[in-house]
């Protein structure tokens, strides 16, 4: 499985990123993530290197490098295919851009707008407002499916990762000790999703 995800600054990337890329690779350590920085008036210029820290074994792409590759340039440690891009940040239209010259599925979580309803096959919701939030922008009701708030369920219950993988099965690993990640919550979620992506809760000390 390779997975590009596209981010922007400290937010979203401690938020977002970090625990779901966290997740993934400890439950899935063979998945090839690429991480793209896109250019952000708030970023601190430090995303890249932390992400390196984090993730040695993921490609890091710094805003720098991603506008030469979004212009049509080869960066190093960018593969040539994608199975899925993820947005997790930034302008919608990078992630476009990235899914336009890496391919697969192409998801987003929490935004969107009309001009990409057709670009991102699903999209991910952090409650049901945010869900009728994109069913008003034309994503069709199977299309839209509420995961819950990363930032704040991984926040709240320690470490709480909601992880999007390219396995058939959900993983269900000490969900229900924390009663903020209900295991309830957790297989319904899990039981929502659709092959080939499976969504992975975890809530361990």
């Amino acid at each position: 499985m390779r997975i590009a995800i596209t981010s922007n600054g400290p937010g979203e990337f401690a938020g977002w990123v970090r625990p779901l890329v966290s997740a993934l690779l400890r439950l899935a350590p063979q998945t090839d993530v690429t991480l793209f920085f896109v250019p952000d008036d708030y970023a601190t210029g430090r995303e890249p290197e932390l992400a390196r820290r984090l993730f040695p074994q993921a490609h890091v792409v710094a805003p720098k490098n991603y506008v030469r590759y979004a212009l049509g340039a080869s960066v190093a440690g960018v593969p040539d295919r994608a199975d899925l891009v993820l947005y997790l940040g930034g302008d919608l239209m990078h992630a476009a851009r990235v899914h336009g010259r890496l391919g697969g599925r192409a998801r987003s979580y929490k935004f969107a707008r009309k001009r990409f309803v057709k670009s991102f096959d699903r999209v991910y919701a952090v409650d049901p407002k945010n869900a009728a939030e994109f069913a008003s922008l034309g994503f069709a009701a199977e299309h839209v499916q509420v995961v819950g708030n990363l930032a704040v369920d991984h926040q709240v219950a320690g470490a709480a990762f909601f992880a999007v993988l390219s396995v058939k099965v959900a993983v269900l690993d000490c969900a229900g000790k924390h009663k903020f990640v209900s295991r309830s919550f957790a297989m319904r979620f899990a039981g929502e999703v659709r092959d080939p992506i499976a969504v992975v809760a975890t809530a361990c000390d």
